[in-house]
């Protein structure tokens, strides 16, 4: 089963997203991954927001033994894992992806890139340090997001309605 929801890139869509993922995966019967599942979609569509600036996708997708997460931006530009002080108020996200998820990785195309992770079973909480993460959302503006009717809107999809996604040209484990 595949269900995705559209969303303008501003501070608000960041808890939809989270909402979203956690209703979608108790109704999945998945309430295991409810809490690595909203902090991953968290930092996806934080940085979707705070980097890419255009319109997002969230893209859940359950298969029998496994739940796939995406975040679709406009932006080609692939994420970057930084290593930052214990002081740095961002620079954690994808450390905090590469914890929580058993794989991960970076879709590029033209149309812009999908940022993809393959959640885990168990994830590790040795390392509390990488849950720290405050996103700056402080200089986006509402004004700015772009136009669309769709945003904000959950949809029911099929796998054939995903045959416009770019082949994976990078990937992070």
């Amino acid at each position: 089963m595949l269900v995705t929801l559209d969303l303008s890139p501003r501070p608000a869509s960041v808890g939809e997203a989270r909402r979203f993922t956690v209703e979608t995966l108790r109704r999945w019967g998945r309430d295991d991954l409810t809490t690595s599942g909203a902090l991953l979609v968290t930092e996806l569509v934080t940085n979707a927001i705070l980097h890419a600036r255009t319109m997002i996708q969230v893209i859940l997708e359950h298969h029998e033994d496994s739940v796939r997460v995406e975040v679709r931006d406009g932006s080609p530009v692939r994420p970057a894992m930084r290593n930052h002080g214990l002081d740095a108020t961002t620079g954690r996200g994808l450390a905090l992806v590469s914890r929580l998820a058993q794989s991960w990785g970076v879709d590029v195309s033209s149309a812009g890139k999908v940022v993809w992770a393959q959640l885990a079973e168990e994830w590790d909480e040795q390392s509390p340090e990488h849950l720290y993460v405050v996103p700056d959302l402080d200089d986006l503006k509402d004004d700015d997001e772009p136009e669309s009717g769709n945003a904000g809107k959950a949809t029911e999809d099929n796998p054939q309605a995903r045959a416009d996604r770019s082949p994976m040209l990078g990937r992070c484990a």
